[in-house]
């Protein structure tokens, strides 16, 4: 499902994984990185997943548990090829070991995980499969239209998977690759990038052909029945018009209840939404139609949108004007119930470009994330940006990638500001888990 702008984006970056350019220090010290764990691309997954005609795929996030265990997913790879979901748990000495928690085969029960996972109250994972399930999608990858699913904690440390939906490419959407959120309430959120309301055509907003022919993807909502089923209701169908679509990032809450995402299509090149419950259903808004000039385009994070703590919204764009390098962006509410847009750092192709993710911020709101091609060694950077006195802000980068580990995806802090993040390559092709520490 992924646009064939990615295509031809990463074709140029492997193409130049191998080529060490001049060095361009970052703030941090090459020896406050650490690779934990590099996958083999075997039974243990793969990062990187590559489809002739279609595209690239990777996974994305990670989460932990009290005990400072990582879990989450592989895109590809496992006993049956169709991705993971994975726990990396640390030893002694700073040994790390990588354990599969479940295989997908590929069949009703899912393939193709690109997003992570999430945990519940009781301490059960659930995330997303692009693919498999018992819908009636196809492509050149997969069939099926994706499920939500849950893994359960068995007593022998071993873990049970179970389908809690199944699309069906209709109006209930297909090919979900986003991350879920639960409420307070235990209701499932989450976005697809198919389906929804166009079923006789394809999306409109569609500039690479043949990739959305069921739908512009919808925005839903799981609820858990006392059988121990789900039911879905879906919040927004996408047009691929003035309200975005398709492409659609994971959706996040603020505190009154709202949701706030990204998708693809809109007015001009892709829209920054809000969706506000009522009554009588879900209304979406518009916080911003990004041009496609200074404010980029593409805002189709895998990871989606933050709040800090005065309730600006942060978040990034793929590209600028003639495939420059995406941007870093500030929403911020004002009076008039408007949002304001503001830059936070612009990309260039002759540095690091691409933040595919999101970003992430610390308490004294300082933003972090990762940009998926250029910097020193033209494969990636993790990134700074903190603000100074006047409004302006200060770009540093914290690592340049390269050979072991490239193509960085995801970001998460942990105790103590070190970061923890996935990287869709490595010299063996299927990417891995990395630590900088500050």
């Amino acid at each position: 499902m992924r646009r064939k702008q990615l295509l031809r984006t990463f074709k140029g970056m492997l193409a130049i994984l191998a080529m060490v350019l001049i060095f361009q220090g970052g703030a941090w010290a090459a020896s406050n990185y650490k690779v934990l764990y590099s996958f083999t691309g075997g039974a243990d997954g793969n990062e990187f997943m590559w489809v002739t005609g279609e595209g690239n795929w990777f996974s994305s996030g990670l989460v932990t548990d009290q005990t400072g265990t990582f879990y989450g997913t592989t895109a590809a790879g496992g006993t049956y090829g169709y991705g993971v979901v994975f726990q990396l748990t640390p030893g002694s000495g700073g040994s790390w070991t990588e354990t599969v928690l479940y295989s997908f085969t590929g069949g009703t029960d899912g393939a193709y995980p690109f997003a992570g996972v999430v945990f519940d109250t009781a301490g059960n994972l659930y995330g997303t499969t692009s693919g498999g399930g018992s819908g009636s999608c196809s492509n050149s990858y997969t069939s099926g239209c994706g499920v939500v699913f849950e893994l359960t904690p068995n007593l022998d440390g071993s873990w049970t998977e179970d389908v809690i939906y199944s699309f069906t490419g209709g109006a209930d959407g297909a090919q979900p690759e986003a991350r879920l959120t639960f409420d307070a309430s235990g209701n499932l959120y989450g976005t697809t990038n198919g389906g929804g309301k166009h079923l006789s055509s394809p999306c409109p907003y569609n500039p690479f052909g043949g990739q959305y022919d069921n739908g512009c993807g919808v925005v839903f909502e799981l609820s858990p029945n006392g059988d121990g089923t789900w039911t879905e209701n879906v919040l927004h169908r996408f047009t691929g018009k003035w309200d975005g679509g398709p492409e659609v990032s994971p959706v996040i809450f603020d505190a009154a209840g709202n949701l706030y995402g990204t998708a693809q299509g809109g007015k001009y090149q892709g829209v920054a939404f809000k969706l506000t419950p009522s009554s009588t259903g879900w209304t979406e808004s518009i916080l911003h139609n990004f041009t496609g000039g200074k404010d980029g385009g593409d805002p189709f994070s895998f990871t989606g949108l933050v709040f800090d703590a005065a309730g600006n919204v942060y978040g990034t764009t793929f590209w600028l004007p003639n495939f420059g390098g995406g941007t870093v962006f500030k929403l911020t509410p004002t009076a008039t119930g408007r949002w304001k847009w503001s830059l936070v750092h612009s990309f260039g192709t002759a540095n690091a470009y691409h933040p595919v993710a999101g970003v992430i911020l610390d308490a004294d709101g300082n933003v972090y994330g990762t940009a998926t091609s250029g910097g020193a060694y033209g494969s990636g950077v993790v990134f700074e940006v903190v603000p100074t006195t006047g409004g302006g802000w200060k770009y540093t980068v914290l690592h340049n990638f390269r050979n072991e580990l490239s193509c960085p995806f995801s970001l998460m802090m942990g105790a103590g500001g070190t970061l923890y993040g996935s990287a869709c390559y490595s010299d063996n092709g299927a990417g891995g888990i990395f630590e900088i520490t500050p």
